[in-house]
C-alpha cells in the first residue's frame, strides 16, 4: 500500500465515522452532548488509535496489528499467566464493545425497514456479521479502501440539502416538504460513487466522490425546481 492509498483510506474512514455518527447522537438531550460525543470519539480517541497503530507498526516493523499488539494467544502466555490473562480479558472485552456498538446501526436500520423487534435483528445482525466477517481480515484493508469509496458520497446530497437549499426548514422542524424518495439524491450518489471508483489515486478519490455528488446533487435541485 502506498503512502497515498494510506491518507485515502482515512479520510474515507474519517467521513464514515461522520455519516454514522447522527445515528449515535440523535438521543442527545443537549446541543453539546451531541458536540462531544463525536469530538471525542474522532478527534481525541482516533487520533490516540492511529498514533498508537503508526508506533506499533515502526516498532515490530509489521502492518498487521494482531503481530506488535501480541494478540496471538501463545504470545500472550509466554509473557507470563498474570499478563497473558489480562490480554486476553482486555482483547475480549474489546471486541465486545466494538461488535455492540457496530450492530447499533444495522440493527435499527433493519428493524425499521423489516418491521421486526429490535432484539430478534440484533441476532439476525449478529450472526450474519459473524459468518460474513470470517475470513474478512485477510482483505481489511480492501474493505476500508471500499467503505472510503462508497460511503462519502452518500453524504453529498445531505450537505447541499441543509447548507446551500433550505438551511431554515430543517431548523423549524417543518418536514413537510421532505419526500421518502429522492431521485436527485440517488443520482448524484451513483455518479459519485463511479468518479470516486474512477478517480485517480493522487487526487483522492473519497474526496473526488464526495465533491461530485454535492455538484451533481445541486445541478439537480436548481433544474428540477
Amino acid at each position: 500500500m502506498t503512502t497515498i492509498e494510506a491518507i485515502n483510506i482515512v479520510i474515507g474512514s474519517w467521513i464514515v465515522g461522520a455519516v454514522v455518527m447522527p445515528e449515535y447522537t440523535r438521543f442527545a438531550k443537549k446541543g453539546w452532548v451531541a458536540i462531544a460525543i463525536p469530538f471525542i470519539v474522532l478527534i481525541i480517541a482516533q487520533w490516540f488509535l492511529q498514533i498508537l497503530g503508526a508506533l506499533g507498526g515502526v516498532v515490530s516493523n509489521d502492518s498487521l496489528f494482531s503481530v506488535f499488539l501480541g494478540v496471538d494467544l501463545n504470545i500472550l502466555m509466554q509473557q507470563g499467566m498474570i499478563i497473558g490473562w489480562i490480554g486476553i480479558i482486555g482483547m475480549s472485552l474489546a471486541l465486545w464493545t466494538t461488535g455492540d456498538a457496530n450492530l447499533y446501526l444495522p440493527v435499527i436500520q433493519t428493524s425499521s425497514i423489516l418491521k421486526r423487534p429490535k432484539h430478534v435483528m440484533t441476532v439476525i445482525c449478529g450472526i450474519l456479521g459473524t459468518i460474513l466477517g470470517l475470513g474478512l481480515y485477510q482483505y481489511f484493508f480492501a474493505f476500508l479502501a471500499l467503505l472510503a469509496s462508497i460511503v462519502p458520497p452518500l453524504i453529498g446530497p445531505v450537505i447541499v440539502e441543509y447548507y446551500l437549499i433550505d438551511k431554515e426548514k430543517f431548523h423549524q422542524g417543518n418536514f413537510d416538504g421532505v419526500v421518502s424518495w429522492n431521485p436527485s439524491a440517488f443520482i448524484a450518489y451513483v455518479i459519485g460513487a463511479i468518479s470516486t471508483y474512477y478517480s485517480p489515486v493522487f487526487i483522492m478519490p473519497a474526496i473526488t466522490g464526495l465533491i461530485s455528488s454535492m455538484v451533481i446533487y445541486w445541478l439537480a435541485r436548481k433544474l428540477l425546481k
